[in-house]
């Protein structure tokens, strides 16, 4: 124990020695480093605030140049609504062409509230049916017969006659789409709508649908909002029909819907806007989410006053290809102001490319790597010393215990040797105990023997001079051998052998005595962790091409986690019944190396408190004689 306190010092003055030479230089090296990255930063920072204020000045001109261009020519898809102004109001597209009641005018109005009293009043849908029929004739435009038309299907399907309500919505399906009601609402999408809401509507009749709303996706921007949420329904029920789901269509209304009632709102807060931003032909207010930039426009071809409304995303993808990655905001956001023109507008050019992010980004990284490189040796330098340190560390207590073990191994045989030489040479025992005390001598002589020459074989094999000289030999008579060897210890602490030998195996070549010493050395540990278990098994038997020699005791066994390490140098399982019992550590270390000399593999089974089983593994093949040496190396 002095010396592995003395190795662990001198380990911790090596340390203490690297630290001085390594880790604080590398200390101070990053602080250095850190120091300058700082300063690198904060002149970046400043260099792109600069670089941002002038692309925001660049993007402003840009982006009222573009915008002037849609004020002359509003065709352009990032433009959402163009609405005329009325005094602090804002009239939108549907609201500039209202319609007129289709029944507002007489005689045809007389006849549409005769038919009403007749429906509603005196619930006479007979007497209704005929009043509508005889308004339809008295109309005089199409949009009153098709007013008709829809009143007399109403009626139809209300006395349960729906194949005669479905015949009048099918004739309503062929009306322009132009045709609408008071409300602005087309009298074809009426008819599409009840055709798909009753669930009637046959394969024709899908067709005939789908092109009504393939037609209205593309005029909902100018239709009143009761018409986009009837042509989305009616595209529901074609979404779920067989053939007639089109995602470019869903894609049309979605977005119809969306500008509509983000106009819808800009109608409403229209007032406030207009008195906050006293709206001119140089301003542009930043208008709701998704983002819409609204201005003064005229509205053609009467040059009315009015208001354009664009899609600020749409507006960015416009611009030239340097500020295509920009992204407006309103106040609220992160960005720079954009100008006086657009107040309250905010532009994010972070994501736009400079001049001057590029050096500084490669200065960071060239930095940051130096010092990871730098932080990283350091680490993996310490790692691999404090490894060292603590393996030198560990050998040294193993050696230590095991110098302790060996010299309690050989004190045991020898004053046990000594002990009965004295008692022989005082000449005061029979024959039969001369005898005993003899055979004890001899067998405490061969432990001795065995355990010199485990300590002689794994110096040889850590030097790498373990040679083995396999000749052609009986695997039976080996293992018979190595039995008898053992039945006198086994004899005096009262174990029973039983021995299990398949004299069919074929000779092999095998070094007999280093096979031999493998077997002792499995029967002598199996003696001293059997416990209070009294029974060993030593088997030879064969296994298709291999022959298995198989030493099964019920002792104490050997926890899971331990049996892949019981092999290594030294090792022994770290257990209270095991400090109790002497050992080196070396005997199954010299039975795996005498196997694998022999092209063999030996393997373990156990289970704490049930004992365990040792298989050695040796391949059949003839044997040569003479055989060739074979050196094994650890």
């Amino acid at each position: 124990m002095p010396t592995s306190s003395r190795q662990r010092r001198v380990s911790l003055r090596q340390l203490a020695l690297f630290v001085l030479a390594m880790v604080v230089p590398s200390i101070v090296l990053v602080a250095l480093g850190v120091r300058i990255i700082v300063q690198q930063e904060e002149l970046a920072e400043k260099h792109v605030a600069d670089q941002r204020r002038l692309g925001a000045n660049e993007f402003e001109r840009a982006l009222e140049a573009r915008l002037e261009r849609l004020r002359q020519d509003p065709g352009d898809r990032s433009v959402a609504v163009v609405a005329s102004v009325d005094g602090d109001h804002l009239m939108l597209p549907w609201d500039m062409g209202r319609r007129t009641n289709p029944a507002d005018e007489s005689p045809f109005s007389a006849a549409i509230q005769r038919a009403e009293r007749e429906e509603f009043g005196a619930g006479r849908l007979a007497a209704a049916e005929t009043q509508l029929r005889a308004a339809a004739a008295l109309a005089r435009t199409d949009q009153q017969k098709a007013y008709a038309r829809l009143l007399v299907a109403r009626v139809l399907a209300k006395a349960n006659r729906p194949a005669d309500a479905d015949r009048e919505y099918r004739r309503l399906l062929a009306v322009p789409l132009p045709i609408a009601d008071e409300d602005g609402v087309p009298f074809a999408l009426y008819g599409a709508d009840r055709l798909v809401n009753a669930n009637r509507a046959a394969a024709n009749d899908r067709a005939a649908v789908a092109r009504i709303v393939d037609a209205a996706a593309t005029e909902l921007p100018r239709m009143a909002p009761a018409a986009w949420y009837l042509a989305r329904r009616v595209d529901d029920w074609l979404q779920t029909s067989d053939g007639s789901a089109s995602e470019a269509r869903r894609a049309r209304i979605t977005r119809a819907i969306a500008d509509g009632e983000h106009a819808l709102a800009l109608q409403r807060d229209y007032p406030i806007l207009a008195a906050q931003w006293k709206l001119s032909e140089a301003a542009w207010i930043a208008h709701g989410s998704p983002l819409w930039l609204v201005g003064a426009t005229a509205v053609r071809p009467s040059q009315a006053s009015g208001a354009i409304a664009v899609r600020a995303d749409e507006l960015v993808l416009s611009l030239p290809l340097a500020f295509r990655s920009a992204r407006l905001a309103s106040a609220t956001a992160s960005g720079d102001l954009v100008g006086e023109a657009f107040p309250g507008l905010k532009v994010d050019l972070s994501s736009v490319p400079t001049d001057s992010q590029t050096p500084s980004t490669f200065q960071r990284g060239f930095y940051v790597t130096a010092l990871a490189v730098v932080l990283s040796v350091t680490l993996f330098g310490g790692y691999m010393l404090w490894r060292d340190v603590d393996r030198e560390i560990r050998v040294a207590t193993l050696r230590s215990q095991f110098v302790s073990s060996v010299s309690h191994e050989l004190k045991t045989p020898l004053t046990a040797i000594r002990m009965f030489a004295e008692t022989l040479q005082l000449d005061r025992v029979d024959a039969r105990t001369r005898t005993e005390y003899l055979d004890t001598i001899v067998n405490e002589s061969e432990r001795l023997t065995r355990l010199l020459n485990n300590v002689l074989d794994f110096s040889k094999i850590e030097e790498g001079r373990k040679t083995y000289r396999p000749e052609a030999a009986s695997l039976g008579e080996v293992v018979r051998v190595a039995a008898r060897a053992m039945a006198y210890p086994l004899e005096q602490h009262g174990f029973v052998l039983g021995i299990e030998i398949d004299d069919s195996l074929p000779p092999l070549a095998v070094d007999s005595d280093a096979l031999e010493q493998a077997i002792l050395n499995l029967l002598t540990n199996a003696m001293k962790y059997s416990g209070v278990g009294r029974t060993i098994d030593l088997r030879l038997a064969r296994d298709a091409d291999r022959a298995i020699i198989s030493v099964h005791d019920r002792g104490i066994g050997i926890p899971t986690a331990d049996q892949d390490r019981i092999f290594e140098k030294f090792y022994r399982v770290a257990t209270p019944e095991n400090q109790r019992i002497p050992g080196t550590g070396l005997g199954l270390t010299l039975v795996d190396h005498i196997v694998k000399g022999h092209n063999g593999s030996v393997h373990v089974e156990s289970a704490p408190g049930r004992g365990s089983v040792f298989s050695i593994y040796l391949p059949l093949r003839a044997a040569d004689a003479p055989a060739a040496v074979i050196e094994a190396t650890s």
